[in-house]
């Protein structure tokens, strides 16, 4: 259902889109870096600052495409939840089960949901009653 979801594969290009611009940056940095190595007397200290920076950037630029990544997921996962939810209700099923692997419900009618005997029990158990 996540690869099939035509919002998972519009964010996906917006990725890769930011990801290219940023890329873009840091490659023309890296020219500039390339360049003065090899046509202009360069004080090192300023060499050395450069290649700093363009790490730097390099760095950052993945932990934000990390971020990012992860943060389109979670809102994919969010609306595939609340499309199920809507469907499973529109459809009058009582359970949708996700197919990923974990078995987790991704729907279930309101009277089923028996959360609050559960959260009572395991506290009951806890408190050694």
């Amino acid at each position: 259902m996540f690869d099939a979801f035509d919002g998972r594969k519009e964010l996906e290009n917006r990725l890769v889109q930011t990801a290219q611009y940023r890329q873009a940056s840091i490659d023309s940095l890296g020219l500039k870096i390339q360049a003065l190595q090899q046509n202009q007397p360069l004080h090192q200290g300023q060499l050395v600052h450069l290649q700093r920076e363009y790490q730097h950037l390099q760095q950052q630029n993945q932990q934000d495409h990390h971020n990012q990544s992860q943060a389109y997921t979670e809102a994919i996962w969010k609306q595939i939840s609340e499309y199920t939810r809507a469907y499973g209700e529109e459809q009058g099923y009582d359970y949708v089960f996700g197919v990923a692997g974990s078995g987790s419900l991704m729907f279930g009618k309101p009277h089923y949901d028996i959360t609050d005997e559960v959260i009572e029990y395991i506290n009951l158990r806890y408190a050694g009653q």
